[in-house]
């Protein structure tokens, strides 16, 4: 079967590892919707844990970039943030990941968002850049949240992806991200 929704939805960290039916949930991504097309383990694990070299604005942390909520936000500091600069997920257990999605607010202009960033993925020992160069183009500069991804060439079975911050809309200062899922 060829739809769009196979493998389209996001890993949400401590889901249960189950759909609304009760089967396990398919080895990799989940298909989108609550119903799911095949079982597998049913992998529920833990969220990835975020960590930035940009430190932290006032009343945010990395955590809340892979909290499952597109509502709290990780924001740098509003003074002194330069680029290029990291973040990076350390998941649980090795995963296949062909995409990174970037959820934001008040991401155009005016605003906070990453407008250039490339991928790296781990491979054990060092970091592999899979992709350079990415242009982000927010379309909104208002609280709603939109996504934006960031597509791998191919897909990589890895325990961590760095996004490497090339640039930033910064006019408040900072730069700010409310959640980084894969696919």
């Amino acid at each position: 079967m060829n739809s769009p929704v196979i493998a389209a939805g996001i890993d949400i960290a401590n889901d249960g590892g189950r759909d609304t039916a009760g089967t396990a949930l398919p080895s990799g991504m989940p298909d989108l919707g609550g119903p799911q097309r095949s079982a597998g383990p049913g992998r529920d694990e833990a969220a990835p844990a975020a960590t930035t070299m940009f430190g932290n604005g006032r009343s945010t942390s990395p955590a809340a970039l892979t909290d499952g909520s597109d509502y709290t936000s990780w924001a740098g500091p509003s003074t002194g943030v330069t680029c290029p600069g990291t973040i990076t997920l350390t998941f649980p257990s090795r995963r296949a990941v062909s995409e990174v999605v970037l959820a934001t607010h008040f991401g155009q202009g005016q605003g906070q968002g990453i407008t250039k960033a490339g991928i790296q993925t781990w491979g054990g020992s060092t970091w592999g850049t899979r992709a350079a160069d990415a242009q982000i183009t927010w379309t909104g500069n208002t609280a709603t949240v939109e996504r934006e991804s960031l597509r791998l060439p191919s897909a990589v079975a890895t325990t961590g992806v760095r996004l490497v911050v090339e640039a930033a809309n910064r006019t408040w200062g900072n730069l700010s991200v409310n959640e980084i899922t894969t696919r």
